[in-house]
């Protein structure tokens, strides 16, 4: 099957099959723990993005990838771009020398036209002092680590809160100032244990859901 490809449904599989629907669950949910296949709620199951490696977390959260799955046309406006020196925050969390570089940008991410992330990201200029503003507008940002710059991407932490928007980020994804939204922090280190990015997301909480897994070993 292709790359986002619907599957059919349980009932379907039971009938082509011929199995019980208790065995297929059993299988959809061994396919999805192991990164086969995604659900999406209200939409259906699909098939996942191929991925060659358990470590390879490039598509662990693709919005490119779950807006085309929800029926929706997936854009970008990238609204600041700039070479900077560290600010000690930036320095601090993502283990940066003094005065250390960091290539910043900032983008709207939107689904048929309607905005849904604003992500603030940060990168170590000494890493990737070759991107350009024009590179982000060609293609996802982890395609960008890995096909232009060889580097991958071997652990992700996340660090999740509750806030409420300010008026400036409100008009930017039009919604009500004090909006409460979801704030995520996202650190992406390669495999010698570096950051190589840090990503603030705000997603409008009337928009996402966030799902975590967990399996409970016997």
């Amino acid at each position: 099957m292709e790359f986002f490809e619907k599957i059919p449904s349980e009932r379907q599989l039971c009938d082509m099959y011929e199995v019980s629907r208790t065995t297929v669950r059993q299988a959809l949910s061994e396919l999805e723990l192991n990164g086969y296949i995604i659900k999406i709620q209200g939409k259906g199951t699909f098939v996942a993005k191929p991925n060659n490696s358990k470590q390879d977390l490039s598509s662990y959260y693709s919005f490119t990838d779950q807006t085309i799955a929800m029926g929706k046309k997936p854009t970008s406006e990238i609204l600041d771009y700039s070479v900077e020196i560290a600010k000690k925050y930036v320095q601090e969390n993502m283990n940066l020398e003094n005065n250390a570089k960091v290539i910043k940008f900032k983008r709207l991410r939107l689904a048929d036209g309607v905005p849904m992330l604003l992500e603030t990201t940060y990168l170590p200029y000494s890493k990737f002092s070759t991107l350009t503003r024009e590179n982000l507008v060609k293609k996802p940002l982890y395609d960008i680590f890995e096909q232009d710059f060889h580097k991958k991407i071997f652990k992700v932490v996340e660090q999740y809160s509750a806030i409420n928007l300010t008026q400036k980020q409100a008009d930017t994804l039009k919604v009500s100032h004090n909006t409460a939204c979801l704030s995520v922090t996202r650190y992406s280190y390669d495999a010698k244990g570096a950051i190589i990015e840090m990503t603030h997301t705000l997603a409008r909480s009337d928009q996402f859901i966030y799902q975590t897994q967990i399996t409970i070993p016997n």
